[in-house]
């Protein structure tokens, strides 16, 4: 079969008044996301290429990939398997000429608890029997949590309402009182502090 047959061009994006030209290169159980542009009158391609899939434009600002791992469950011996897809998020650095990726600052529970809806959410993931292994925040307002029950992994992910100043969920997840609907809402597989170590910026405090 010709290699053609593998690629797709997916589109032209915009990111801080720069044009991207997105392919998808695809794999049997998987598929990449290539990401080019012109600098100085020739095709570059970026540092996000090949990290994932499915780039998807959040805003003018930044982006996320839909990354591949196999994370779902661990068992004893800590082997790790079950395919799972994550996003992370990655913005357009000027300076750099090229994308970082929001890194996550890992925080503790304590930390999680004082900022307001924290102790709920962690209190509403214990009730399920789940430990909660780690949590990592994001300077694009996001808190990933990670946790585990009987090898099962799971994350969720919310984010902090700059206008609130309360940790918030998605509408869509909520339970007819307004609390969060933790099945809904959570998707297996275990989020990293960073997907691209080289080029993620990690906060250096909590909102």
């Amino acid at each position: 079969m010709d290699r053609d047959e593998y690629w797709e061009i997916n589109q032209i994006c915009t990111v801080e008044k720069r044009n991207f030209l997105t392919l998808s290169e695809f794999y049997p159980t998987e598929a990449l996301t290539h990401v080019w542009s012109v600098k100085n009158g020739k095709p570059t391609e970026q540092s996000i290429s090949k990290t994932g899939d499915n780039l998807t434009l959040w805003n003018e600002y930044y982006v996320s990939l839909d990354c591949s791992a196999y994370d779902s469950f661990t068992d004893d011996i800590g082997l790790s398997i079950g395919h799972t897809f994550k996003p992370y998020y990655f913005y357009w650095d000027e300076n750099a000429e090229g994308f970082k990726e929001f890194g996550g600052l890992s925080i503790n529970e304590s930390q999680f608890s004082e900022l307001d809806g924290g102790t709920e959410i962690l209190a509403l993931i214990k009730s399920k029997n789940y430990l909660v292994t780690d949590i990592f925040y994001r300077e694009n307002f996001l808190f990933n949590i990670n946790f585990t029950f009987n090898g099962n992994n799971e994350n969720v992910t919310l984010w902090y309402d700059p206008q609130s100043a309360r940790v918030s969920f998605d509408s869509a997840f909520a339970n007819a009182d307004g609390s969060l609907n933790l099945s809904k809402a959570s998707r297996e597989g275990i989020n990293k502090a960073a997907i691209a170590p080289d080029i993620a910026v990690y906060p250096k405090s909590l909102p």
